[in-house]
């Protein structure tokens, strides 16, 4: 547990917020290996056979279902000739998404297309929003 705590930047003890910050860590993860191996050109069952898993669990994986062990993490980066650091989100990337579930949809877009990608901004324009809701 203390791997994934330092990997996402929580120092306090487990809690609700934690718990969900471990799904999005997985949902991001998972997402960030379907992308790739779909930019590679690999089915599901492809990947699944290049690390010896179950074709069930790499959609399980990619749908943020399934914890994968390290070593599996590090053979699929392998495989999908990444380093595993592509597909780990930093724990401003979780900071933002979990705040980013708090509001709703139109307000996500909104910031989205004000922000035009750029992490630090989503982040503020979030942290406003959410402010100004409060007071």
């Amino acid at each position: 547990m203390f791997i994934i705590q330092t990997i996402i930047g929580m120092t306090t003890s487990p809690s609700v917020l934690e718990s969900e910050k471990i799904k999005i860590l997985y949902s991001i993860l998972g997402a960030r290996l379907k992308q790739r191996r779909i930019r590679l050109g690999l089915t599901q069952g492809d990947l699944a056979d290049m690390v010896s898993i179950s074709r069930t669990s790499i959609a399980n994986i990619e749908q943020g279902r399934q914890r994968l062990p390290i070593h599996v993490l590090i053979e699929l980066s392998i495989s999908l000739q990444s380093n595993v650091s592509d597909f780990i989100p930093n724990s401003e990337e979780l900071l933002d998404q979990s705040e980013s579930n708090s509001l709703d949809e139109e307000s996500m877009k909104i910031i989205n297309e004000k922000s035009k990608g750029d992490a630090k901004t989503r982040s503020t324009l979030i942290n406003f929003i959410k402010e100004d809701i409060n007071n």
